[in-house]
């Protein structure tokens, strides 16, 4: 009974409610989870607070971020200088890799959104 209970829940467009959340939604989540949990960590909750109210005034929100990778990048490059940026990308990188449970590869001067690209290579 519960078989096919189950299989009519499927065939009736209710696959996504049984597998969970689909790829994309867990990309966005980690991703937003990542860099908030990160920046707190590297500047404690008021100056990430003021960091994300320093975004949004100039038009990225935090929900943004996983749509917006360039814009969130360069923002954090100038608020924190060029190296800075770079170091912060890869922690929330490493932080975000271990979400997914992929093995994290740090490399130079990759950005933010070149590790995210790669992880949607490898995450179903």
């Amino acid at each position: 009974m519960i078989r096919r209970d189950m299989r009519q829940l499927a065939t009736h467009g209710m696959k996504q409610w049984i597998e969970g959340p689909s790829r994309g939604e867990r990309i966005r989540t980690y991703l937003i989870e990542s860099v908030d949990a990160t920046l707190q960590n590297l500047l404690g909750v008021h100056a990430t607070d003021a960091l994300y109210n320093n975004f949004e005034l100039n038009g990225l929100s935090k929900c943004e971020i996983p749509d917006k990778l360039n814009a969130f990048c360069s923002s954090v490059e100038d608020a924190c200088g060029s190296h800075g940026g770079l170091v912060i990308q890869r922690l929330i990188a490493e932080r975000f890799y271990a979400k997914l449970g992929l093995t994290f590869v740090p490399f130079s001067n990759r950005k933010l959104r070149d590790y995210v690209d790669e992880a949607r290579m490898y995450v179903s």
